[in-house]
C-alpha cells in the first residue's frame, strides 16, 4: 500500500524526516518496504516545495486493516510518538498532543431518505447495535 509522507504531515502536524517515519512505522507494526521520493511535477523542479513527496510502500497484513488508509497510519504513528519517551528528540514539545487531525464532514448532508434498507438483527446479545449506510 503507498502512502503519502505529504498526506500523514496533514493528520498528524509532525515535522519529522521522512527516513525516521519510515523507521517508526516498521517498529510499530506497519513494515516500510521501500520509501521512494516522488516528484509531483515532473521534468526536475527540485527544492520548490510543490515539486517533492516521499511515498512509502508499506506492507500492509490482513490483520491490520485499521491502518488500509493514510489516517490510520498517521494514528499509528502518532501512537507511537505518545507512548515512547526515547523519541523526546522527534517530539515538536514535550506538552504536545499526539492526536490525529481528521477531516471534517460537516458538509456531508443527507440528501436522499429513499433507499430504506431493512435489517433483521436475530441475535440482539450477539449484535448489540447494527448500523449501515446507502450511498448512491
Amino acid at each position: 500500500m503507498k502512502i503519502s509522507y505529504h498526506w500523514l504531515k496533514q493528520y498528524s502536524d509532525i515535522s519529522i524526516p521522512a527516513s525516521k517515519v519510515a523507521e517508526l512505522l516498521t517498529h510499530c507494526g506497519l513494515e516500510v518496504s521501500s520509501v521512494e521520493k516522488y516528484q509531483i511535477v515532473k521534468g526536475g523542479l527540485e527544492g520548490l516545495v510543490i515539486g517533492d513527496d516521499w511515498i512509502f510502500e508499506i506492507e500492509l497484513t490482513p490483520n491490520r486493516i485499521d491502518a488500509a488508509s493514510h489516517i490510520g497510519v498517521a494514528r499509528d504513528l502518532l501512537a507511537v510518538l505518545s507512548c515512547c519517551t526515547d523519541l523526546q528528540s522527534v517530539r515538536q514539545t514535550t506538552d504536545y498532543k499526539f492526536v490525529a487531525q481528521v477531516p471534517s464532514i460537516e458538509n456531508f448532508q443527507i440528501d436522499n431518505h429513499e433507499r430504506k434498507i431493512d435489517v433483521n438483527v436475530e441475535n440482539t446479545e450477539a449484535c448489540p447495535r447494527y448500523s449501515g449506510i446507502t450511498i448512491t
